[in-house]
């Protein structure tokens, strides 16, 4: 699957990663998290009120987030200029919700410095 030294770059490159997957959550997302930069915060949904401004983000259920929702963030991608690593977590692919004009381009892109697809069980 995916080795140490692939777990170990994240902490020091800090990319913004994408996690693809229904056990995503479950048997990946540990793993990652444990190589990312402290604190962690998560949010479920659209709930994107307040959004911290260092360490890292886990966004779940990323696929559930509607336009304005998807704006919101990416609005909050460009104030935080890199600051914060985002972890997002999509129980399906995103690109065909690309494709399908339902999921925004450059949220996409810009979520998706590195993505990890979860073995399926």
């Amino acid at each position: 699957m995916y080795s140490d030294d692939d777990l170990l770059s994240l902490r020091s490159w800090r990319p913004n990663i994408l996690l693809i997957g229904q056990p995503a959550a479950a048997d990946l997302l540990p793993l990652v998290l444990s190589r990312c930069r402290p604190p962690v915060y998560e949010i479920h949904g659209g709930r994107l009120s307040a959004m911290p401004a260092d360490g890292t983000v886990v966004l779940r259920d990323l696929d559930d987030l509607d336009p304005g929702e998807q704006r919101a963030l990416f609005r909050w991608l460009d104030i935080q200029g890199g600051r914060v690593q985002v972890v997002s977590v999509a129980p399906t692919p995103l690109f065909p919700l690309v494709a399908d004009g339902e999921f925004s381009e450059a949220l996409f892109y810009r979520l998706n410095m590195v993505t990890m697809h979860a073995a399926d069980q």
